[in-house]
């Protein structure tokens, strides 16, 4: 993916300026365009996580995940944060991009693939760049569901 930078704003456009690899990511659109716009969907799911912006930490965060779990980055700062970006570590490559997302405002994602992911955006008037990081891996597998109860023992 080669994404270009734009000073656009998605509140400004009926479709987001949003650049993404679509074998890492899904971008939840519908949801997207009706939080820019104010109408916000009912339809979080209780597996959703939101993760904020403004963690108001001096350390990193970090999230672990599984894939195909709805996550929403929710802007809580009271300014629009910018140049957001996904940096994927099993790849060494850029897999999302946003120039800005505004203040209150949310975008919501899933993960298709498994792996260490970091999250990067700045602030209006600071000098330093904020880091999350995702750790995503595969469905858990319930070895209960493996189990035969009527096997023989062994013993």
């Amino acid at each position: 993916m080669h994404a270009t930078r734009a000073n656009k704003s998605p509140e400004q456009y009926e479709n987001p300026v949003l650049e993404y690899d679509s074998e890492y990511l899904k971008i939840a659109f519908g949801s997207t365009l009706l939080n820019f716009s104010g109408n916000y969907p009912s339809e979080v799911g209780s597996k959703q996580k939101t993760i904020f912006l403004n963690n108001e930490q001096h350390t990193p965060r970090s999230l672990q995940g599984i894939i195909n779990t709805p996550i929403s980055l929710q802007n809580n700062y009271h300014f629009p944060v910018f140049d957001l970006y996904m940096y994927s570590s099993n790849t060494e490559k850029i897999i999302f991009e946003l120039p800005e997302l505004p203040e209150n405002k949310s975008i919501k994602l899933e993960f298709n693939k498994g792996g260490k992911y970091e999250l990067y955006f700045s602030a209006p008037g600071s000098s330093s760049i904020s880091k999350t990081t995702f750790n995503i891996s595969q469905a858990k597998n319930s070895y209960a569901n493996k189990f035969h109860w009527n096997s023989e023992s062994l013993w």
